[in-house]
């Protein structure tokens, strides 16, 4: 129990940068082209993008419900669950895996890489995504509907519901000043 909590802990201090884009981009998101996969990703796994939660629990079972997120995203409509130990085929040791939900819907699939090296993960995105749309030090994928992007240096990367992701971050906008 002391493991998963100091872990929840590390989760939810590292959780709120993954909604920013990293500010290193070699370029904005518009100038970037199409990733070089043949098709947008539906999900990190067996889940797909877009799906409700009830969906996402039924697939996997021991996911757990985590710590809401705190200021500026304390929202009600923000769900975090989380899967401990996960094994991954292209890659040497397990990570964790955050679903963030944003008003029901599956919004991003966070991937915390724990001890496997940036150059080993790095080389696992490559291999499912192809080269990446943007190869500096924080490579992305971007497609329409779906994006990529990392922060290997800080071991996570997330694949991201391009719609939801601007409905969140519409509805996570202050209303404007009267």
């Amino acid at each position: 129990m002391l493991v998963t909590w100091s872990w929840v802990v590390v989760v939810a201090l590292v959780a709120g940068a993954a909604v920013a884009e990293p500010a290193a981009r070699s370029r904005s998101e518009s100038q970037l082209g199409p990733a070089a996969a043949p098709a947008e990703p539906a999900g990190w796994g067996r889940e797909r993008l877009g799906m409700s939660v009830e969906e996402l629990r039924k697939l996997y079972a021991d996911a757990q419900l985590a710590p809401p997120l705190t200021a500026p995203f304390d929202d009600a409509r923000i769900q975090r669950w989380l899967r401990l130990g996960v094994r991954e085929d292209d890659l040497p040791q397990p990570v964790d895996i955050e679903y963030r939900i944003w008003d029901g819907k599956l919004w991003m699939v966070l991937v915390y890489t724990g001890a496997n090296p940036a150059p080993a993960v790095r080389n696992a995105l490559e291999k499912r995504f192809g080269r990446p749309t943007d190869r500096s030090a924080l490579p992305a994928w971007v497609w329409p509907d779906r994006k990529v992007v990392t922060h290997l240096d800080q071991k996570w990367f997330a694949l991201i519901h391009r719609p939801t992701d601007r409905e969140a971050r519409a509805g996570l906008r202050p209303p404007p000043s009267p």
